[in-house]
């Protein structure tokens, strides 16, 4: 080997210099890629890995055909369930009244609540998050005594708006309902995020709270009597439903029970084995609600007629597990006083 490499060179520096000496495989051999490897002596931009998108999957990423087996069904993604909507129902209680009262007839509150509910219902698929009822209830009073009261028995919230007056003529200057009703809208769709508002009123001084209701995106449903609907408010409204006066007129009967129900029958209502306590008594409460039609319901009405078909147990038990209830502050149990000076227990649970 040593002989081999003396004569190389010599071979080498006999060349002529204009000429490029010739290089031997043994002088300069050429390198050969081997798979995994970079060769020392490629360039850095052959030296450069590929892109991914270019490289073979390997290991695990790259699962095989074999391994998806056809026996195992590939499940659907899950459907989402329906979107509850938090609605809001508003009434100016004194254009409704005064049309109802002016044909000789009284208004009927309950009637009015549930068909209201069914509206929501309807439209929504969900019943009120919160109400309001505003009127001037001491002109109304002398009137229709239990006005304000039978809208509190129904669970809905009253309002009492004061009446400004001249005190040389005693006459009325300005009525307030529309304007602090028209605030309060404002304020709590803004605030509390309701997204669609049920406006029950045939007033055209609503058309500018409707139009600045639509500006937030909100939901606009117009209820009013079929006398008293404003063109304006009509058109300003996404929807409207009119009423006529036999249907919210008639003499009210408290406290309130299921319409055309015999005791004790509960269609509908389901035992479930697993449910608890609570669960069962929510679930009477809100059949009772739904046939009622108001967010408060007497709790014998719920009891005899409801509960104890689920629950099959005796009154008294159910008596003390309400008390219970009501003690730690799963449910709201208030006493209130009825027409006929008796005062009944009330059931709500708070949302």
């Amino acid at each position: 080997m040593g002989r081999k490499r003396h004569s190389v060179k010599k071979r080498n520096s006999s060349a002529p210099s204009g000429r490029r000496p010739l290089q031997t495989e043994e002088a300069s051999p050429t390198p050969v890629p081997v798979e995994g490897r970079v060769s020392a002596t490629s360039s850095s931009s052959d030296s450069a890995p590929p892109p991914l998108a270019e490289r073979p999957l390997e290991g695990p990423t790259a699962p095989s055909p074999s391994a998806l087996s056809p026996q195992s069904p590939i499940l659907p993604p899950p459907t989402p369930g329906p979107r509850l909507v938090r609605t809001a129902c508003y009434v100016d209680f004194e254009n409704l009244f005064y049309r109802v009262f002016g044909s000789g007839r009284d208004f009927n509150t309950p009637r009015a609540v549930r068909s209201l509910v069914a509206l929501s219902r309807k439209v929504c698929g969900e019943g009120f998050a919160h109400t309001a009822v505003y009127a001037n209830w001491d002109s109304i009073t002398a009137c229709a005594r239990f006005a304000q009261n039978d809208w509190a028995q129904v669970g809905w919230r009253t309002v009492a708006v004061p009446t400004r007056e001249d005190q040389v003529s005693d006459r009325v200057v300005k009525n307030l309902v529309d304007f602090v009703m028209s605030l309060d809208i404002l304020e709590e769709a803004r605030d509390r995020g309701f997204e669609h508002i049920f406006l029950v009123t045939g007033d055209a001084d609503f058309c500018e709270v409707v139009e600045r209701l639509k500006r937030l995106r909100r939901q606009v449903t117009v209820v009013a009597l079929k006398s008293s609907l404003s063109y304006r408010l009509r058109q300003a409204a996404d929807r409207f439903f009119l009423w006529e006066v036999e249907e919210i007129a008639g003499k009210a009967t408290f406290p309130l029970r299921p319409a055309q129900r015999p005791p004790k029958v509960s269609p509908g209502l389901h035992r479930d084995p697993d449910a608890s306590e609570l669960d069962l008594l929510r679930q009477a409460l809100m059949a009772a609600q739904d046939d009622v039609g108001g967010a408060q319901v007497d709790w014998e009405t719920v009891r005899d007629d409801y509960y104890l078909p689920l629950a099959r147990c005796a009154s008294e038990e159910a008596d003390a597990l309400v008390r219970d209830l009501a003690q730690a502050g799963f449910i709201l149990l208030e006493s209130q006083r009825v027409r006929d000076g008796s005062w009944r227990n009330f059931l709500r649970i708070p949302v």
